[in-house]
């Protein structure tokens, strides 16, 4: 059933000033769908595209009183960040690759195993931390860059540039640290 809200034209719930977020939400909903497949087309993977979609509405949140709709309609000022938002990612891509490379190190891809760890941890985090005890040991027992990378990553959905400078490293290391305290806490809880 579609409430008042849902008629309102995009421009309406970009400019209203709304304090409770509602109006933004709902043009949240009538675009992020469309945002990800589009995304998906640009062959990202889905986390990336996931990113890629998050950081485009927070863009678009933060600066929606900048929106004119004299300049255009709302859909193509969207699209405008998300185009910005996905050149973001891909240098950031670019640098971390070059890095790899100068470093002779390779980058860890999560496998599907990381991202079972990945989603158990995050349903598992309570509103004042992680409520399962076993899983509070696990990550307790991690070495300390671990334990402090996997929660900003899985608990708190942080980007990995700013798990790198959380923890004064660089964002190779920082995915090292996810990957390995994701594999460590895998091991541990399936043992």
């Amino acid at each position: 059933m579609m409430s008042a809200i849902d008629l309102l034209p995009d421009e309406a719930l970009l400019t209203n000033g709304d304090p409770t977020g509602e109006l933004f939400a709902t043009f949240y909903r009538r675009y992020a769908r469309a945002l990800f497949v589009h995304l998906a087309r640009e062959a990202l993977d889905p986390q990336t595209a996931a990113d890629v979609v998050a950081e485009t509405f927070l863009t678009a949140l933060r600066c929606r009183a900048s929106f004119d709709p004299q300049r255009g309609c709302a859909a193509a000022w969207l699209a405008g960040i998300a185009r910005h938002r996905l050149a973001d990612q891909r240098r950031r891509t670019r640098r971390l690759r070059r890095l790899a490379r100068r470093l002779q190190a390779e980058i860890p891809a999560l496998v599907q195993a990381d991202l079972d760890s990945y989603e158990a941890l995050r349903h598992a985090e309570a509103q004042e931390g992680v409520s399962d005890p076993q899983i509070a040991a696990a990550i307790e027992a991690l070495p300390h860059h671990q334990r402090q990378a996997v929660i900003a990553r899985v608990v708190h959905e942080e980007a990995y540039h700013d798990i790198a400078r959380s923890l004064h490293t660089s964002e190779l290391s920082a995915r090292q640290h996810v990957s390995r305290g994701l594999a460590a806490l895998r091991r541990s809880l399936t043992e």
